[in-house]
């Protein structure tokens, strides 16, 4: 039963990562596409959401993080 437990939660662990992996690759291809578009257009908005992603990207949880 020990053995189990531990297990399972490795493999929860497992999928958080790779959960907190795909986020994070989504929020900087987001903030690269954002800044290409600000240097180019020069509109705020595309600032504004590359702000909104910087703060996604410092709030993805850390699972090795004390």
């Amino acid at each position: 039963m020990v053995v189990s437990d531990d297990s399972d939660r490795w493999v929860r662990h497992t999928h958080e990562v790779m959960e907190n992996i795909q986020d994070l690759a989504l929020a900087m291809e987001s903030i690269k596409s954002e800044t290409r578009g600000f240097v180019l257009t020069g509109m705020e908005s595309d600032l504004a959401a590359y702000r909104t992603n910087v703060a996604r990207v410092a709030r993805i949880k850390r699972p090795f993080a004390p």
